[in-house]
């Protein structure tokens, strides 16, 4: 555009020229040419030059915004952490005021959900890390919510209860057992566990057979105190014996030690059955549960 335009005045003025002057020649008009053609090119390189400012400025314009987009987000963000801060704050507070009956450690609340314990009454309920145990204990059945009175006993390696109408069954492909745990009034109440094996159990008091009777093991999650694992226990009718369930060597290991100078060293469990002694005991024994 501004090319033709200084064109066509250059031909105006050399068509007035010619109309008054037709001495001009030929050099004056290459000089005249020269010198458009130098005027065209310092225009288009203005041109140029203002448009590669232009494309810049457009390109600084549209990072700041992008910039301030992202300043944007950041304090966004950031606003949300602290919303987020300020209610796990409020939360870990709400923690430390609740009442007297929610006073129980985490660590402890988190493993131990069906045993009250009050830690004022079982300061001395661990040693080197270990729970201590007496002589006879609540047990309880995890997966069936029932608590049973047991007998701990370090003579004997593994952990025997009281199981009549034994029946094996098959679940899922794998074999597992069904029986009945009866209660102290002859109330049975139904357990399945998974199948573990046989072995031969050796009973001096057994006549024939070289003192050997042959035992189905099943695997069952019980917990004692604060131990709470799964055991593998043999299956056998204990309704001669005092408790339905005896406590082994091998539940034990590593876990706990034993006070044979006291019974019931931990709190009553909470437990949807309770299963009491199969027969009397002495009642001059010191309970030091404290389950009132």
């Amino acid at each position: 555009m501004t090319k033709l335009f200084f064109t066509a005045i250059a031909a105006a003025c050399l068509t007035c020229g010619c109309m008054s002057d037709r001495g001009i020649t030929d050099e004056q008009y290459r000089n005249l040419d020269a010198k458009l053609d130098h005027i065209n090119a310092v225009m288009n390189s203005r041109q140029d030059s203002g448009d590669s400012l232009g494309a810049t400025s457009q390109a600084l314009i549209e990072k700041a915004e992008k910039l301030e987009k992202d300043h944007q987000a950041l304090l966004a963000r950031i606003k949300q952490l602290s919303d987020s801060n300020d209610k796990l704050s409020r939360k870990l507070n709400g923690l430390g005021t609740t009442d007297a009956g929610s006073t129980e450690n985490a660590g402890t609340q988190s493993q131990e959900k069906d045993v009250v314990y009050d830690t004022q009454e079982n300061e001395a309920a661990t040693v080197d890390d270990k729970a201590i145990v007496g002589a006879a204990e609540w047990v309880v059945l995890e997966d069936y919510k029932i608590a049973i009175k047991g007998r701990i006993d370090t003579g004997a390696a593994t952990t025997s209860i009281n199981a009549l109408n034994i029946e094996e069954f098959e679940r899922d492909g794998k074999k597992w057992v069904k029986f009945d745990l009866p209660d102290a009034n002859g109330n049975p109440h139904k357990i399945e566990a998974k199948f573990e094996g046989y072995d031969n159990i050796i009973q001096s008091s057994m006549q024939g057979s070289g003192g050997k009777m042959t035992r189905t093991y099943i695997s069952i999650k019980i917990r004692i105190g604060n131990i709470c694992k799964n055991a593998i226990l043999n299956l056998a009718n204990r309704s001669h014996m005092t408790y339905p369930i005896l406590i082994g060597r091998e539940f034990l290991k590593d876990y706990a030690v034993v006070d044979v100078g006291r019974k019931y060293v931990h709190k009553k469990p909470k437990a949807d059955v309770y299963i009491d002694v199969l027969k009397d005991v002495s009642k001059t024994e010191k309970d030091y549960s404290k389950k009132k």
